[in-house]
């Protein structure tokens, strides 16, 4: 399989980080909508190294979780559900 061409990885990384601005972007113009969270004043309390652990296994716990989730509910329900769909057409 041929790698997608240059022009197509560098759109869809300028798509994600255009997301991640406009997501972050509305936090702050819209303030008041959400409650401050606790954390970076937990983390700020906690020991370099501790709060430094506890990002890198939120991080990775996110990094591995979140597409092995969306994986098995798109091939255990989504799919099938397709699946089922079109074979009724």
């Amino acid at each position: 399989m041929l790698p997608p061409p240059p022009f197509r990885t560098l759109s869809a990384v300028g798509i994600g980080v255009a997301v991640f601005a406009i997501w972050m972007g509305l936090g702050w113009a819209l303030p008041g909508t959400s409650a401050p969270s606790p954390i970076p004043t937990s983390l700020a309390e906690t020991p370099a190294g501790l709060a430094a652990g506890w990002l890198l296994f939120r991080v990775l716990g996110s990094v591995i979780t979140v597409p092995i989730g969306e994986e098995l509910a798109f091939r255990g329900y989504l799919h099938r559900r397709l699946r089922s769909a079109r074979s009724m057409n």
